[in-house]
């Protein structure tokens, strides 16, 4: 049976090619390795980063957005003194929206042009006649001289009164 084959090639007796004989396979020849020391076990050393430097940028960053947020803080301060500060006035204005319709009622009832009339001529004044009327004419115009004009105060001295006018609105703030 070594050299039976099926299908078509059984059939083909011109056919002279023999299948090879298995060869038994030979181990290969182990080379002796050389010898090794013993290896030393050694403790594994933890890594240690290197120190790294503080970004002189990224430290200006935070210190900006630190600037910003009390910057809005105390805007917020602002605020709200500002919206109190607008309920106040207008509470105010209310009493005096009052206070102005009772005190025109209490002019009209009392200052009535008859009532004045009777009360000057009871106490002896009368019409001034065309002899006691003087008028005055002048040849040049009125004008006004202002004296003791405040000069504007120049940046800096603005900057600074603001600077000051924020610190005491806050320290109003949190001092309530």
């Amino acid at each position: 049976m070594a050299n039976t084959s099926f299908g078509n090639a059984a059939y083909d007796l011109t056919n002279t090619v023999v299948a090879p004989q298995r060869k038994e396979r030979q181990e290969p020849q182990r080379r002796e390795e050389p010898k090794r020391q013993p290896e030393r076990r050694t403790e594994a050393q933890p890594r240690v980063r290197p120190q790294q430097g503080i970004s002189l940028f990224a430290v200006s960053g935070f210190a900006a957005i630190a600037l910003m947020a009390v910057l809005v803080l105390t805007s917020y301060v602002q605020l709200n003194s500002v919206y109190a500060a607008t309920s106040t006035m207008e509470d105010y204005l209310a009493d005096l929206v009052e206070e102005e319709a009772s005190l025109k009622s209490e002019y009209n009832d009392l200052f009535d042009t008859a009532t004045l009339q009777e009360a000057a001529e009871e106490a002896g004044l009368v019409q001034p006649s065309s002899s006691q009327k003087v008028y005055l004419e002048m040849a040049e115009p009125d004008n006004a001289i202002v004296y003791e004009q405040k000069e504007d105060p120049g940046l800096i001295e603005q900057v600074a009164e603001d600077l000051q006018s924020f610190w005491r609105s806050v320290l109003t703030y949190f001092a309530r």
